[in-house]
C-alpha cells in the first residue's frame, strides 16, 4: 500500500507542496477514503484510474487549484479560513457593488493566483471599509 502512496504521489502531485503535505497527513492518518482508492488500486492495477481518482479526492477536500470566478473565491477562501465569516460577508456586499478595489484584487489574483496574499488584501480592504463605514 505505501508502494502505491509513494507512486502516485511523486508521479502526479509532488509539485504541489499543499496537496503533498495534504496526502501525506491523510495518508498518515490513514484516511478510509484515500486507503480505498489505493487498495482498488492494488486490485485492478490502474494507474491512470487512481490519478483521477485521487485528484477527485484533492478537489472534495482542498478544492480548486485556482478560483474560476470571484464568488468561488469568497467561499473557497473562508472555507479553508483565510478570511473570516464577518470578512466573507463583508466582500459579498462589495461585490454586490462591484467595488473597484475589490475588482482590482480580482484582478490581481487572476494573474497570481496566490490565495494567500489575496486573502490578506481582502482582510486590509475590509479592515478599510468598515473603518469608513465607522
Amino acid at each position: 500500500m505505501e508502494q502505491v502512496f509513494i507512486e502516485i504521489l511523486y508521479d502526479s502531485f509532488k509539485t504541489n507542496d499543499e496537496k503533498e503535505r495534504f496526502l501525506r497527513s491523510q495518508f498518515e492518518a490513514e484516511n478510509p477514503q484515500l486507503i480505498d482508492l489505493l487498495a482498488s488500486h492494488l486490485a485492478n492495477k490502474d494507474m491512470v484510474k487512481l490519478r483521477a481518482q485521487v485528484s477527485q479526492f484533492l478537489l472534495d477536500n482542498l478544492g480548486p487549484d485556482h478560483f474560476k470566478n470571484l464568488k468561488d473565491a469568497i467561499n473557497g477562501l473562508h472555507k479553508k479560513s483565510y478570511i473570516s465569516t464577518t470578512d466573507r460577508d463583508l466582500v459579498r456586499e462589495l461585490s454586490f457593488h462591484d467595488d473597484k478595489h475589490l475588482l482590482a484584487a480580482w484582478d490581481a489574483y487572476t494573474l497570481m493566483h496566490d490565495e494567500e496574499d489575496f486573502a490578506d488584501t481582502l482582510q486590509v480592504l475590509c479592515d478599510v471599509k468598515r473603518e469608513k463605514r465607522g
